[in-house]
């Protein structure tokens, strides 16, 4: 969810460009998503394991709380990333409010500030994984079952929400689809000739030079807000 966000706010922010090349994006992907929560959970596991501590006494595969606390291991990093979210959230609200005041006046209806805010919301609510923010009524209220009902319900959506617009809903994913099926296509035909411009390597170099959805190049400034405005 962290890195979905620093990225769309990259996208917005630096709409015409930046210094960072796939490669770096990448990278700080990488790191971010799989090095930080590797070291949370090295740094928890040698903490807790000696002393037996690492889950809970009842046998609930879960963080012991009462003893060692690890639980925190867990929540502290969660809720930093729901506070930085919420922020990158409303620069981004920012920034389509300031987008939509210079829309041509064709379009009137699209500058309404509250039809802006609301698709936003619709939109980048699930998918920067704000709706872990209702952990927090699960640990002050425990014995209320309709906070716990909407904190399972609204997280279990988190995965298609981001296979949906993320994913199958964004303009450059959907043309790099396109292209790999017409080059697939064009290649088969050309194979019974003699060719073998459609073979595996063929359709996997013309995706690396085709653009994926990480990249933030001048000409696809206009789409830096492409599965919002989807």
């Amino acid at each position: 969810m962290l890195a979905s966000a620093l990225l769309l706010l990259y996208r917005t922010v630096s709409v015409f460009g930046g210094d960072l090349s796939k490669r770096s994006l990448l990278a700080i992907g990488f790191c971010l998503g799989y090095g930080a929560p590797l070291i949370i959970a090295i740094i928890t596991i040698a903490v807790t394991a000696p002393a037996n501590t690492y889950i809970r006494e009842t046998g609930v595969c879960w963080l012991n709380w009462n003893q060692s606390m690890g639980l925190l291991a867990f929540v502290i990093p969660a809720l930093i990333i729901v506070v930085i979210n919420l922020g990158i959230l409303f620069v981004v609200l920012y920034k389509m409010l300031r987008r939509r005041a210079v829309v041509d006046a064709a379009q009137a209806a699209e500058r309404n500030a509250l039809v802006v805010i609301a698709r936003t919301l619709a939109f980048l609510t699930p998918f920067f994984g704000l709706t872990w923010g209702l952990g927090v009524g699960t640990m002050t209220d425990p014995h209320n079952i309709g906070i716990h009902v909407a904190f399972a319900f609204f997280n279990s959506l988190q995965g298609f929400f981001i296979l949906l617009f993320g994913t199958l809903l964004d303009k450059k994913v959907r043309t790099e689809i396109a292209l790999m099926s017409q080059t697939s296509r064009s290649g088969t035909r050309s194979t019974s000739g003699g060719t073998s411009s459609s073979n595996g390597l063929g359709i996997f170099r013309n995706w690396r030079r085709g653009r994926d959805g990480y990249n933030v190049s001048s000409n696809e400034s206009s789409a830096s807000h492409s599965f919002i405005n989807t």
